[in-house]
């Protein structure tokens, strides 16, 4: 009894062990085959008392093993079926099975595997179904009758023939082993182990109907590793699905990358699955296409609130899509890593989540956009998220996908799908989801990943060198515009919604004929011939929501890498004259490599050399010929030039010439070259000329960017008229390391060539979109006037310290302090060259504007080395504040040419006390720079407005270079009360006109201690002198005298006054040195009050005094008064024919005609306020401005009316000169042509 306890204990152990063994391989079946439903599981064991799972299940609906086999299949056998027979039940169904059986062993060791395996392959043989299944059981699971928990064998087991009824499915088996690990930690060592068996068996395994069979190799606390091996392979390893979990591998969805030839590679996360992707091609091209394909499934319960479903998918999404790009990252070491693009990631989400679809798409969003650096740098251009939801509670289910793609690289598509089954064939096809449809509308979940497109791998031959393809630049300007009524709407400077359309475009081409015509075309992209392409873009902007039209030009690096040949040339020439001609701006985006170098090939291929001694090449040669076949080839193309010659024997054609039968070889590339560098400096005098370089500007292409003036350069671009290379072989060393060095932004942005710098192509575009809003949309309009978000009548609150500042913050503001100009709107201008001005570009009250500036502080000037004179040092500058030095004087000159030919009122805050007049800046042109602030304000069209802010001063040269007087018609000038200005500064007039006896004197004058020593000294000196007049000590009575008492009481009497003269003049001058410094500084008030803003206008110097605090709506009323007015003045000069009034006559006549209409009213015409004329028109800009405005709207208005009259006049008094003019039979004949013409009106009315 005692020996059969133990025993018993021994059985019970064995028991518990078998069935926590079986109880823990059902988990695992369950919680793997999740997805499936699964109609059968039994518990089996085999001999040895080891526990086998044996179960049934059939693939689920998304299963690329039940997509059917073609379309052409499906509408096959649909043809065959009843009406009414489920999609299930078809004939092509039936063809393809959808049922498997699978066993789950587990063992010790793989020698224990090999011990059972015959015997665990007879029991999944012999359990399995037959090669038959009835149609009422598929009937009966497809109706769900069936419990996914049954544990009985439900699926047919009826041996008969059926031949009618039933449909011949092949058995599939599916037998998956684990095996403990036993060290081995090699993996290939481990899948030829598994290997050989499976060879070894192969026969055995394909007799047995083994679909596929999975080996689990099972690692303490470890994610197991799995090696597939399949028939398909002839049991060969699937090495695309090792360590997958083959359950769970359709939801990576490989099938779809089946147009790509696969290979896995190794994560250290088990959740993710990578691999490169290769694009399948026909034998003996060239693979193009490579790419990575990330994959995860997320796993985790089902989610029933809002709230965690979204916490859940923000949450884990984000953590998943970091671990992709840190393997992605890994990734890169791969040796084709470099040619990979359009990288991809793919998210399943297995628990099924309570959420809104657009909240996704936000969360999604959110994260590619703080991501999207890194997702760029990786190459990641594509992404699917696939997810089950409810979009409320109890509500049915939905496979939803979320698509984003960035193909071009800024420009990122997001669109959503939700799987759906079509009702005529039952394949689950994509159907968009939500009001935008996407491209894989109504495609089959199965469709395969598309490779690279031609314009894909043009794409990424541009990505590959750093910029943008040349036809994705025009999506970039329709983003923008986009992004730019979001942020005009929101500031609230434009009413929403936004125009669905913001873009519409034509492309320019070149004509093929002798006249090299331009025309506008609508075409595909990518089917242009030259390496130019230009477009006509009319954008719809919030500043036109009407449209503005521009001419966009863009070298094609993917052609003849971007560089100018004849016929780039001329397509750039015909573009840029198109937009002079209709006057609106014209944008060129600069990616090229220069003018074109080539040889003639067909030459090249076909030349012989004549040696001087053919045994000896070395010893040189003659010359090059062609033999007498190649020129029968060569000739008529007229290639080359030769000369007949008879050498050696035999007769050749000496080449003398290689002409080449392709245009753009060489010097012709240098003419036309010259024909753009002209056509674009006339450009940009005739219109708005923006240049965007990216990637690289070289030779003309540099010129041209210059030429252009307005450049915006990417950061990672570089402008330069030869390459490094070239030059190192020049100077006969290695001095540059990189076109960077020469050219790049450091360079560039710092000495005022590049106007602005972008970290992309994108902000550069973005700033270009920016630059063009102020900007009028042609010649003949005024700037676009927005309406302002920040309002016009309020206070100034930022006010200039008499201290050094940063000027910027009196234009922009800072904090809560207001600047001048409207928030935010201030856009600075080539910023880091000439540092002592400042340039940009702002709003005010709407109104767009040029602004100058002048920096108060002291500036340092970096100065560098040169590379290629080893004794050079880099230096380092000062420049004082308020002062204009060479490059700061070009500097201003240059943006008051820019913004003239913009069309833009110019505003300058003048601050000035003169220039730099040093040897070295004497030396340096600063006489030349200077006289060239003058040409550029003498050239201003619109209105320049110079104010003198609080605090400064405008002295000597630099008020006579801004003085209105320069250009009277269009300059004004205004000033702070505390604003000063003059020859010299207070100290300069003290030193010249008030010097130090000048203070003295006015000491003695005001000081009542020194008008009392005055006073004593002056008593003092006359008592000495009375005594000395009356008493006389010459000769001998002098001795008698000097004797007496008198004598000696007037000598001691003198003694004493003159000792106390002394004292008293000492005195004074202790008091005149104590006096010296506040008297100086009265001194200098008395010379500053010769400078004051009331001086200045009593004196005609400036227009009027502005108070800094309301500076900002008075001058925009008298901007926006002047805009218009000068609109009108050039209507009324146009209106009175070729012999014009001048300006000054236009503004009476527009003076006169308010005068007379504003009489019209009841009554009202009074002025409502009083400067120096008490006339309305003289000062009320605002009610000037209103009626201007009003005027221009009505068609029956006093200023339409008269302008009409003008017009009629001006022809009639023409027409009279030009009848004078004629004999009097010409005369007659006019008289009777005119005649008949009224007839003719007469008879038509």
């Amino acid at each position: 009894m005692r020996q059969e306890i133990p025993q018993y204990a021994n059985n019970c152990v064995r028991i518990f062990q078998f069935q926590v063994c079986n109880a823990s391989l059902e988990v695992y079946v369950r919680r793997a085959y999740t997805s499936y439903d699964i109609t059968c599981l039994q518990h089996l064991a085999l001999s040895g008392e080891l526990g086998v799972v044996h179960f049934q299940f059939v693939l689920p609906t998304g299963h690329p093993n039940r997509i059917p086999i073609s379309q052409s299949e499906i509408e096959l056998s649909a043809a065959q079926d009843q009406e009414g027979v489920p999609a299930e039940l078809s004939t092509a169904a039936m063809r393809k099975c959808h049922h498997r059986t699978g066993a789950l062993a587990a063992f010790n060791s793989f020698e224990q595997f090999v011990e059972y395996s015959d015997e665990l392959l007879d029991l999944v043989h012999d359990f399995a179904s037959t090669a038959t299944v009835r149609r009422e059981d598929l009937q009966a699971l497809q109706d769900g009758s069936e419990s996914r928990d049954s544990t009985s064998i439900n699926v047919g087991m009826d041996y008969k023939q059926i031949v009618e009824e039933e449909v011949p499915l092949e058995p599939i088996h599916i037998l998956m082993i684990g095996i403990r690990n036993t060290g081995e930690a090699d993996d290939s060592a481990v899948s030829r182990r598994f290997g050989h068996f499976c060879r070894a068996h192969a026969r055995e395994l394909h007799q047995k109907r083994i679909r596929r069979i999975t080996f689990m190799l099972l690692i303490k606390r470890q994610f197991p590793k799995f090696f597939t091996y399949r028939a398909r392979n002839d049991f060969k390893e699937d090495t695309i699905y090792r360590h997958l979990e083959p359950a769970s591998a359709f939801q990576l969805e490989l099938y779809r990358m089946r147009s790509y030839d696969l290979e896995a590679l190794p994560t250290s996360n088990q959740k993710m699955h990578l691999y490169l992707g290769k694009a399948k091609v026909k034998k003996g091209q060239e693979v193009t296409d490579f790419r990575f394909f990330i994959r995860s499934i997320i796993r985790h319960q089902d989610l029933i609130t809002k709230e965690a479903s979204f916490e859940y998918l923000q949450n884990e999404g984000e953590r998943m899509l970091l671990e992709a790009m840190d393997e992605l990252e890994v990734a890169f070491s791969h040796p084709l890593a470099k040619r990979t693009d359009c990288n991809h990631i793919f998210l399943n989400f297995g628990p099924t989540i309570l959420i809104d679809p657009a909240k996704i798409e936000d969360s999604v969003l959110g994260m590619v956009m703080r991501y999207g650096p890194r997702l760029w740098k990786l190459r990641v251009l594509q992404a699917e998220i696939r997810f089950t939801l409810r979009v409320g509670p109890g509500s049915p289910t939905k496979t939803i996908r979320l698509c984003l793609s960035n193909g071009s690289g800024y420009s990122l598509d997001v669109y959503s799908y939700e799987e759906v089954s079509d009702p005529k064939t039952g394949v689950i096809i994509f159907q968009s989801y939500g009001p935008k449809q996407g491209p894989m509308h109504g495609l089959p979940i199965s469709t395969p990943y598309v490779t690279k497109d031609y314009l894909q791998q043009k794409r990424f031959l541009a990505t590959s060198q750093g910029t943008t393809y040349v036809y994705d630049i025009p999506d970039m300007f329709r983003q923008m515009v986009e992004d730019q009524w979001r942020d005009y709407i929101e500031e609230g400077s434009v009413d929403g919604p936004r125009p669905d359309n913001v873009m519409n475009l034509v492309e320019l081409v070149m004509e093929n004929d002798g006249e090299r015509r331009i025309m506008e075309v609508t075409r595909l992209p990518g089917q242009n011939n030259v390496g130019m392409v230009a477009w006509r873009i009319t954008l719809f902007t919030p500043e036109y929501p009407e449209g503005r039209d521009i001419v966009l030009i863009a070298n094609d690096l993917t052609y003849y890498m971007g560089s100018f040949g004849p016929q780039e040339d001329w397509v750039y020439f015909r573009a840029s004259e198109y937009a002079r001609e209709h006057k609106i701006p014209r944008v060129y985006v600069s990616v090229n490599s220069g003018a074109r170098i080539g040889v003639a090939e067909e030459v090249k291929s076909e030349f012989k050399v004549a040696w001087i001694d053919a045994e000896h090449p070395d010893r040189g040669f003659k010359y090059l010929y062609l033999s007498p076949e190649a020129y029968s080839r060569l000739g008529p193309m007229g290639s080359v030039k030769t000369t007949l010659i008879d050498d050696e024997g035999e007769t050749r054609y000496k080449i003398t010439d290689v002409i080449g039968k392709e245009d753009g070889l060489g010097v012709e590339c240098l003419r036309d070259a010259g024909l753009i560098a002209g056509e674009t400096a006339q450009a940009y005098e005739d219109i708005v000329t923006i240049s965007v370089v990216t990637c690289r500007a070289i030779g003309i292409g540099s010129y041209v960017v210059r030429l252009g003036h307005r450049v915006i350069q990417v950061e990672s671009s570089y402008i330069v008229l030869t390459g490094y290379m070239a030059l190192n072989k020049l100077l006969g060393k290695p001095v540059y390391a990189s076109n960077n060095q020469l050219g790049g932004i450091q360079i560039m942005y710092n000495n005022g060539v590049t106007h602005a710098v972008a970290p992309s192509d994108l902000e550069a575009i973005r700033t270009t979109v920016k630059w063009l809003s102020y900007i009028p949309k042609d010649k003949l309009s005024i700037v676009p006037i927005l309406r302002s978000a920040d309002p016009i009548d309020r206070p100034v609150e930022w006010v200039p310290p008499r201290t050094a500042h940063d000027p910027r913050f009196m234009l922009t503001g800072e904090g809560n302090r207001l600047g001048f100009f409207d928030a935010g709107s201030f856009d600075e201008i080539m910023r880091p060259w000439a540092q002592t001005v400042i340039a940009g570009r702002a709003r005010l009250g709407g109104i767009p504007v040029g602004v100058i500036a002048v920096e108060t502080r002291t500036v340092e000037l970096t100065l560098p080395a040169d590379p290629a004179n080893w004794d050079s040092e880099a230096k380092t500058v000062q420049q004082a504040g308020q002062v204009w030095f060479p490059d700061s004087s070009y500097k201003t000159a240059q943006a008051i040419n820019d913004f003239t030919r913009e069309g833009l009122p110019i505003i300058i805050f003048a601050n000035w006390r003169g220039f730099s007049g040093g040897q070295k800046d004497m030396y340096e042109q600063i006489l030349k720079f200077g006289a060239e602030i003058v040409r550029a304000l003498r050239g201003a069209t619109a209105p320049v407005i110079v104010y003198i802010p609080p605090g400064a001063e405008l002295r000597g040269g630099a008020w006579a270079v801004v003085d209105p007087s320069v250009n009277g018609n269009r300059m004004e000038m205004y000033a702070d009360n505390d604003a000063r200005g003059g020859v010299l500064e207070p100290e300069g007039i003290v030193e010249v006109k008030f010097k130090q006896r000048d203070i003295v004197k006015t000491m003695h004058r005001l000081d009542p201690e020194l008008l009392r020593l005055g006073a004593r000294i002056s008593e003092l000196k006359e008592q000495i002198k009375d005594i000395s007049k009356n008493l006389d000590r010459r000769g001998s009575v002098d001795e008698v005298l000097i004797k007496t008492d008198v004598g000696r009481q007037a000598e001691s009497k003198i003694r004493d006054l003159e000792s106390e003269l002394t004292t008293g003049e000492k005195n004074a001058k202790v008091r005149e040195k104590e006096l010296a410094p506040v008297y100086h500084q009265i001194a200098i008030q008395f010379a500053e009050l010769h400078d004051t803003a009331e001086r200045m206008l009593e004196k005609g110097c400036i227009f009027d005094i502005v108070p800094w605090k309301n500076s900002r709506k008075i001058l925009y009323w008298r901007l926006r008064r002047l805009l218009h007015q000068n609109l009108q003045e050039r209507r009324v000069q146009n209106a009175t024919g070729p012999d014009s009034i001048d300006q000054r006559a236009a503004a009476a006549t527009l003076r006169r005609w308010f005068t007379e209409d504003r009489r019209g009213d009841t009554g009202t015409f009074v002025a409502k306020r009083h400067l120096r004329l008490s006339h309305q028109w003289e000062n009320d800009n605002e009610a000037v401005c209103r009626w201007l405005e009003q005027q221009a709207l009505d068609q029956d208005s006093v200023l339409e009316r008269n302008l009409r009259a003008i017009k009629q006049d001006a022809v009639l008094q023409n027409v009279n000169q030009l009848v004078m003019e004629l004999t009097p039979s010409q005369r007659a004949e006019f008289m009777r042509k005119l005649s008949a013409l009224e007839i003719e009106q007469d008879y038509n009315n």
